[in-house]
This record gives C-alpha cells, structure tokens and sequence, in this order.
C-alpha cells in the first residue's frame, strides 16, 4: 500500500482520518478505565495515531512508536522503530499499549518483552478464535484490511494461548476482558503487570 500517495490525496487522507478516528472512540471506551493509574504511554505500533490523539486530548501523555510512519494525524508522527528493540530506557512509561499489534509481529515475544522492559504495565489488545473457520476469517479480512498478502507473520492465538504467552515471559495478568465484534469475532483486552518479588531480610 502506497501510503504516501493517501496522504497526498486530500480526499483519502480526510476519508482515513475519519474512519480511523471512529474505530479509536471505540478502542478508547475499552481502554480508558485500565488507564487510570498512567500518565506516560507508549503506544507501540501506532499506525494511523487516532488513539494517540484522542488519549492526549483526555490528558495523557502519549509516544507513538511504529516500524514505519502511518500516522494520519497532523501532530502526532511516530518514532520508527526496527519492531524489536524500543529506543527507550527502562521503565520510561507508566503503561505501554499493544493494540492488535502482536498478530502482526513475527516474534511478539521479543515486542512484549521489551514493552515490559520500558513500561511498568502493559495493556494489550487481540483477536483470539475459538475454532480454526474463526481463524481462517481473521487472516482473510486481516490481509484486506491491511492490504498484506504476502510475508504476512497472522501470529493469532486463542485466548488460552495468549493468556499461556503472557506467563511464560513473566507477566502477572491483572485483569482481562472480553468482547464480541462484527458478531462473530472475539477481542481480548489484557492488563499485564510484572512480577514483583519480595524478599524478607535474612537474620
């Protein structure tokens, strides 16, 4: 897809604006009320900056990151990333957001555990199916949808396989949530925290 010729094309650019702005009200009504604690966050795989925006406009303070510039929105413009390692220190955000994001990676176990290494949470958004018809629909309407055919990574899990994913890399699930879309598909939302060990002092 040639996003350039989008952006340059009044008519395109003004159409994906407003559509990516409607589904970011939408992802922004599930999110919100996990952000009550956060200030900074990164918003990883940005894409159209929509949720950015719309997270700044409620007060937070928002850096998106992505593996190429596909932002719509006039102020927000992504850091490009190589879509493994974040050019962050540690613990630089309060909250780190992996919306739809991690199906589209070929190692989301390299993304997530950077997310975990630069933010204190991490609040991830997925498709999961329940059946393999479900999964088939979801990487046909995903490949139209984005426009990727080919070397596309389709990285779907159930949700018993994200939920198995997040505790393998050390991640404490404090809340998740589920919701149904377009009527047969299934969007998991996820509250990751870090362990914390405490230890008692030796006598």
């Amino acid at each position: 897809m040639n996003i350039a010729f989008l952006k340059d094309k009044e008519i395109t650019k003004r159409l994906i604006y407003n559509l990516s702005s409607r589904r970011a009200v939408e992802v922004v009504k599930k999110i919100e009320p996990y952000l009550l604690y956060a200030r900074t966050i990164i918003d990883i795989g940005a894409g159209t900056c929509n949720v950015a925006e719309l997270l700044s406009e409620k007060g937070f303070l928002l850096q998106p990151v992505d593996v190429k510039n596909l932002s719509f929105v006039k102020n927000y413009q992504p850091i490009i990333f190589n879509g493994t390692t974040l050019p962050f220190l540690d613990n630089s955000f309060d909250s780190a957001l992996l919306l739809d994001v991690l199906h589209h990676t070929s190692n989301p176990e390299q993304l997530l555990q950077e997310a975990k290494r630069v933010a204190n949470s991490v609040l991830v958004m997925e498709s999961a199916y329940n059946c393999i018809p479900q999964k088939v629909m979801f990487l046909i309407i995903d490949s139209f949808l984005n426009m990727e055919f080919l070397n596309h990574p389709w990285n779907y899990r159930t949700d018993e396989q994200w939920q198995l994913l997040f505790r393998q890399l050390g991640f404490r699930i404090a809340k998740s949530a589920s919701a149904r879309f377009w009527f047969l598909f299934q969007s998991q939302t996820y509250v990751l925290e870090k362990y914390k060990c405490n230890f008692g002092a030796i006598n």
